[in-house]
């Protein structure tokens, strides 16, 4: 039989040690004695029934990775902000309803995925967030995004799909480094112009939009090129005189797109992909940044 986890933690906390798994333990209350391990680099308390993370996280300041996701956690503390070397946090498949403010604070994070929650809206100070080069923001309740999403120009792969958006920002086409959007499953009808200002139509980029009431001539751009085809009618549209536009999105200026350079790849950290089933029961799996996907999608795909 396995240690039990207060034993473990006394275990790391005797040799200084760098990272400690606690995944799949029947936590309900994180033990104070974890937060004294202060050599801690790597956190994993997965698959808990953790309600509540403690302010007194912030004495982790070498953390650079933690993982919380299937647990019942409800909010995020102000202190993770304190944490200058948090990169990678997951907190997925929670019941996290709201982003605290200061959150935005955490300089190095650069990988975040807070999707399968019950997240409404996101504060603008959250894109304070500019190192961000990776966030899932799948399966909540997301009506909207704030214009101020232009800050992470960073971002590479940024996932809302499963929410009930409306409407894209027009600083969208600010995201000059993004390369994988999903946007599958809201209430998209018309897209900005600005949009065409990304390169989400060259060849190593991925725009996914299935499931959403879009309009006709979107639509019929998709079908008849993909993207490529889909960003030559946003652009047709930017360029007519306002006069005869009707109902298209505000024109912005954005960075000037140059020749785009070949993307470097990051160092492998598995990517937690979770999807809400019919029964509300969560479906989970690991995926390696690979799997997010590659190639140019079209609207009529086949898609779950």
């Amino acid at each position: 039989m396995g240690k039990s986890y207060k034993a473990k933690i006394a275990e790391v906390q005797k040799e200084n040690g760098a990272a400690i798994d606690l995944d799949d333990k029947g936590i309900k209350d994180i033990p104070p004695d974890l937060f004294d391990i202060t050599s801690l680099t790597r956190l994993a308390l997965s698959n808990n029934k953790i309600s509540d993370i403690q302010q007194d996280i912030m004495k982790l300041q070498k953390l650079e990775s933690a993982t919380f996701y299937s647990n019942k956690i409800q909010q995020v503390p102000k202190s993770i902000s304190q944490l200058p070397n948090l990169r990678y946090l997951i907190l997925s498949n929670n019941r996290i309803k709201d982003i605290p403010s200061g959150f935005g604070s955490c300089p190095s994070m650069w990988y975040l995925d807070m999707s399968c929650n019950e997240l409404k809206e996101i504060p603008t100070n959250f894109f304070y967030l500019t190192s961000l080069k990776s966030l899932f923001l799948a399966d909540n309740e997301l009506t909207s995004i704030p214009n101020e999403i232009s800050n992470l120009h960073q971002l590479e792969t940024l996932s809302l799909r499963d929410n009930k958006l409306t409407e894209l920002p027009t600083s969208i086409g600010a995201l000059v480094s993004l390369r994988h959007l999903l946007l599958q499953g809201n209430k998209l009808t018309d897209l900005p112009t600005t949009l065409a200002d990304t390169y989400l139509d060259s060849s190593n980029a991925v725009l996914k939009l299935a499931g959403n009431p879009l309009s006709e001539p979107i639509a019929d751009a998709l079908r008849r090129g993909g993207v490529p085809a889909l960003f030559n009618h946003l652009r047709s549209i930017s360029l007519r005189p306002s006069s005869t536009v009707s109902k298209s999105p505000t024109k912005i200026s954005s960075p000037i797109r140059e020749q785009p350079q070949e993307m470097k790849d990051e160092e492998a950290v598995p990517v937690l992909a979770v999807r809400r089933l019919s029964d509300g029961e969560i479906e989970t799996a690991e995926k390696s940044n690979e799997d997010i996907g590659i190639g140019i999608s079209y609207v009529d795909e086949d898609e779950t």
